[in-house]
């Protein structure tokens, strides 16, 4: 029996190894036409953390909505786990990560998923800046007053402060409504 233990052990170390798919397939499969290998990416990618979310990254930009969505999906799995308690690093620095995806270089559909991902993982402290900066923007103004007032930390409120005095009065009464959600003790005649 001990040499049919050894010889079924060392099978299962050979078959272990002989499959292992890396970080890089993954996320390949992830993009790819074989759904077997997109699910089994999906399932298994957000276990990766932060070396994932950067390579997955630039599949939000692709226009086939399978392959932006599945990655999204991907990345705001990654992003939940990262608030876990005793995760901060991580979060921070998907927070980074993420706020490239609102840069003024980007496409208007690829600042709408930061923005998403953004509401999930900017940390209590996290700069808000590039969040802020769409307050100015028509088009995704309403989408990142959205996401400051879910991220509702005291630097999201000021950032929502400071967008009244440029915004528009139909604007200035929604930054207040979200003031008054966050509960900022602060935006007392904020308006004045």
């Amino acid at each position: 029996m001990p040499k049919y233990m050894r010889f079924m052990l060392g099978l299962l170390l050979l078959s272990s190894t002989a499959g292992a798919v890396t970080l890089d397939d993954m996320v390949r499969d992830l993009a790819g036409p074989d759904g077997a290998a997109q699910a089994h990416a999906r399932q298994f990618l957000p276990r990766e953390g932060y070396p994932a979310a950067e390579k997955i990254l630039p599949l939000l930009s692709k226009e086939e909505q399978p392959i932006w969505r599945t990655a999204y999906n991907v990345l705001a799995d990654i992003a939940n786990e990262s608030t876990i308690p005793g995760r901060e690093v991580e979060q921070a620095k998907l927070a980074a990560l993420f706020a490239t995806l609102v840069a003024p270089q980007q496409p208007e559909a690829v600042k709408i998923r930061g923005l998403d991902l953004l509401t999930i993982v900017t940390p209590p402290n996290g700069n808000v800046k590039p969040i802020a900066a769409l307050l100015g923007d028509p088009a995704l103004r309403e989408r990142a007053r959205a996401t400051l007032q879910s991220i509702g930390s005291p630097k999201a409120c000021a950032a929502l402060r400071s967008g009244i005095m440029k915004a528009d009065p139909e604007f200035q009464a929604a930054l207040l409504q979200s003031l008054a959600i966050c509960r900022d003790p602060k935006s007392d005649g904020a308006a004045r």
